[in-house]
């Protein structure tokens, strides 16, 4: 088939040195033709991920140790996600392959060209891992697991830059609206660090607000609804999802924000807010 085709010639060419090229030509075919139609089979998903032990009879060659792979739409971070992933599970990765392809899927999510990533609309990045030794099913399930929740983070992420940008602008606003509150030098030394986190010195990951109002006659601690961004999107792992009384938290995190170091809303003189990233 010439879909295939096209995809074999663009994951051969990052195939330049590796485990793989020690397979026989049989087996080499076999493993393309299989991690095809596992790229073919992710249909709409946005990604899909598989720990397994190869065979023979079910993959066509085997491997020394259990093997990784992932289909899922291009974005940065991928592969040193993945492998810090993998090595958070005490596994050594000793060879990775990870081309880029382009592709044009039917209404489906049928693979219908394969091309050269470089001029393509859409850009898919195929990932092929091999561990370092053999994985028990337990370990293989807890991996799986591990890898598309990382991998869920980095969408996140990635789909909130531009936000997560916007709320260090913001962060810029409030020290310049500080002035009157503290010293030139000061507000200057803050700027000028918030600055230094937009001028790509920084990866932002996540960020949240949160607030203090009036809960039962207590000062609390809560998230501000809507406010989650990147891997801090949403507020159902925050510990704060439910506001905590001040008194309930440890002291120097109270002292935090019992000393005045968050900013008062001017629209909401009963509120205080400070931030996460």
């Amino acid at each position: 088939m010439p879909v295939i085709e096209d995809f074999a010639r663009l994951y051969m060419r990052r195939v330049a040195d590796g485990p793989l090229l020690a397979l026989g030509a049989d087996e080499l075919a076999a493993h393309v033709i299989s991690i095809y139609h596992f790229a073919y089979d992710r249909g709409l998903n946005p990604v899909s991920v598989r720990v397994f032990n190869p065979t023979p009879d079910d993959h066509g060659y085997t491997a020394k140790g259990t093997v990784v792979e992932i289909s899922t739409e291009d974005r940065p971070f991928l592969i040193d996600s993945v492998t810090g992933e993998i090595q958070d599970h005490n596994v050594t990765v000793d060879h990775v392959t990870h081309p880029v392809i382009g592709t044009i899927r039917d209404d489906d999510g049928g693979i219908l060209e394969v091309t050269p990533a470089r001029h393509a609309d859409v850009r898919e990045s195929v990932q092929h891992y091999q561990l370092g030794r053999v994985l028990s099913s337990p370990e293989r399930e807890k991996l799986h697991e591990g890898i598309v929740s990382t991998l869920g983070d980095v969408r996140k992420v990635v789909e909130d830059f531009e936000p997560l940008k916007a709320s260090i602008l913001r962060m810029i606003d409030l020290v310049r609206a500080g002035s009157s509150r503290y010293s030139d030098t000061k507000i200057a030394s803050a700027e000028a660090f918030l600055q230094w986190l937009l001028d790509l010195n920084f990866v932002f990951l996540g960020y949240r607000e949160y607030e203090i109002t009036e809960v039962d006659g207590a000062p609390s601690l809560g998230v501000v609804k809507g406010s989650g961004l990147g891997i801090l999107r949403g507020k159902k792992r925050s510990a704060y999802r439910t506001p905590v009384p001040l008194a309930d938290l440890p002291d120097e995190l109270r002292k935090r924000y019992e000393s005045g170091d968050c900013w008062s809303s001017p629209r909401r003189t009963a509120r205080r807010r400070c931030t996460d990233e």
